[in-house]
């Protein structure tokens, strides 16, 4: 059912570790069944996967760390013109 394409389809995943809505633990467990159904892992300096990031101290909102490593993801999954 799973194309082989897709398992390396780049995802940006982003938690706070302090998120009182969603437990981090969930975060992690979604994370890990993806993985164990055959979606790649993102590896440091390779694009394409998927990138768990956990925020520091971060709850149910966004920060201006988190929302920087999503332009560069972005930037990295969007071809320029």
């Amino acid at each position: 059912m799973v194309k082989d394409h897709t398992l390396s389809t780049p995802i940006f995943w982003a938690h706070g570790s302090s998120d009182p809505l969603v437990k981090l633990q969930y975060s992690k467990d979604s994370s890990e069944r993806l993985v164990s159904l055959g979606m790649l892992r993102g590896q440091p300096g390779v694009f394409g996967g998927l990138s768990f990031n956990i925020y520091d101290d971060m709850g149910h909102v966004t920060t201006e760390k988190e929302l920087d490593d999503l332009k560069t993801f972005i930037q990295n999954a969007v071809p320029a013109p």
